[in-house]
């Protein structure tokens, strides 16, 4: 009995390890070199995540300290956006502009002047130039207005840049 027992064993110890022990070691090799791939992965993910970042935080602060109007409507010529020269020269605090129309804060003819170089961008325009006399400011500037094209390369928005100016 203790022959074929040993027999036995002889005889099964080398097929349960060539039919279960060893997959299971060749899956967990694959599991292995899986997880190396995720994790260089994943330091790859972090260092492009705070590469961007850092590259936000550079274009925020550009924005935010420009001596210059920046602000984005849409195409309802809602604000979407304001730089901080720009929401206080127009007498906001916070946010509480996001969704206002340009014609709440501008009069009837500035409003129209303003839809008409819009429009022009929204249909196709690259970029548009112009000066600009502000009743609210009683200043001049030139204002840029840029597409804000989407994934699909359609504009769906428009930025402008407003510099004053001084005329001799």
């Amino acid at each position: 009995m203790f022959l074929d027992a040993w027999m036995l064993t002889l005889i099964l110890v080398p097929v349960i390890y060539y039919l279960v022990f060893k997959p299971f070691a060749s899956q967990i090799e694959e599991l292995k070199r899986s997880e190396k791939t995720l994790l260089s992965s994943i330091e790859t993910l972090k260092r492009s995540e705070e590469a961007l970042r850092m590259s936000e935080e550079r274009y925020r602060s550009i924005v935010e300290t420009t001596d210059d109007s920046i602000y984005l409507v849409d195409g309802n010529y809602k604000y979407l956006y304001m730089n901080e020269k720009h929401r206080k020269r127009m007498g906001f605090s916070g946010s509480e502009y996001v969704g206002r129309c340009f014609s709440e804060f501008h009069s009837d003819k500035e409003t129209r002047d303003f839809i008409e170089k819009v429009d022009t961008v929204f249909q196709g325009a690259k970029c548009l130039r112009h000066g600009h006399p502000s009743e609210r400011d009683n200043k001049h500037f030139l204002r840029t207005f840029s597409p804000i094209n989407g994934p699909d390369g359609k504009t769906i928005a428009v930025s402008v840049i407003s510099k004053k100016i001084s005329l001799m």
